[in-house]
């Protein structure tokens, strides 16, 4: 059965304290529109959990606004002042759907966070968002063991465990594996796709608009193939 990644090989990791690190290749794929961000990681097939702070499950709370799509202001000390912004990005839950924000800036005294690109949805607002809600991905404070990070600073990925010997890592380079443009009544059948990645934007309603693995036509035909461990939407 073909197997297609919509990734590469990531090999020569060393280890440094807890971490085995890998330092990705200098220039991104030219297939990638911007930069080359790390949101998703294979080890033999297996999907590596993303850093995550509060532990999964668990979600900090935020001060309601009325007037922003940008800025998040967060309570006590939940935000470590020496947050690295260029790594971080940050989860909003509202009522039925969510954002993932990159974050541009840290005002520590005032306890605000400048968030990159604007939220689709007013933060906090109360209109159609029932919850003050967020997590934050890819910094080291989220890290635990079985999890990874990707210092974009330095274009090296971290994964916390004792070793990577033997096993094949896997990062996605691209959102797409299969896009059908122009050709009609196309038949897809017996294909794997695995390990694609999406590049940042704020989500619409129920993800519309965030391209998949597998990009068709509303002609296309697919049988019996299996789109798994993505970190997009499948078809």
């Amino acid at each position: 059965r073909p197997i297609l990644y919509g990734g590469q090989p990531l090999t020569g990791w060393t280890t440094d304290g807890a971490y085995q690190v890998a330092t990705l290749p200098a220039q991104p794929p030219s297939i990638y529109r911007t930069n080359w961000v790390v949101r998703d990681l294979l080890v033999d097939n297996v999907r590596v959990t993303r850093a995550r702070f509060p532990d999964y499950l668990n979600w900090l709370q935020y001060v309601p606004s009325n007037n922003s799509f940008t800025i998040l202001k967060y309570q006590n000390a939940d935000i470590p002042s020496d947050l690295v912004v260029t790594n971080a990005e940050v989860e909003l839950r509202f009522s039925f759907d969510a954002d993932c924000l990159g974050v541009e800036s840290h005002d520590v005294p005032n306890k605000l966070l400048t968030l990159t690109p604007p939220a689709h949805r007013l933060i906090g607002s109360g209109v159609v968002t029932f919850f003050t809600d967020y997590a934050v991905y890819n910094t080291i404070e989220g890290m635990a063991v079985g999890r990874f990070y990707h210092d974009r600073a330095n274009g090296k990925v971290f994964v916390q465990t004792n070793s990577l010997a033997g096993k094949t890592v896997i990062v996605p380079t691209t959102e797409t594996c299969i896009w059908i443009n122009g050709a009609t009544n196309v038949v897809l059948q017996g294909l794997t796709v695995r390990s694609c990645s999406s590049e940042f934007r704020a989500d619409n309603f129920c993800g519309v608009g965030v391209n998949g693995a597998i990009h068709g036509r509303a002609d296309t035909t697919i049988i019996n193939c299996t789109v798994e461990n993505v970190g997009v939407g499948g078809i």
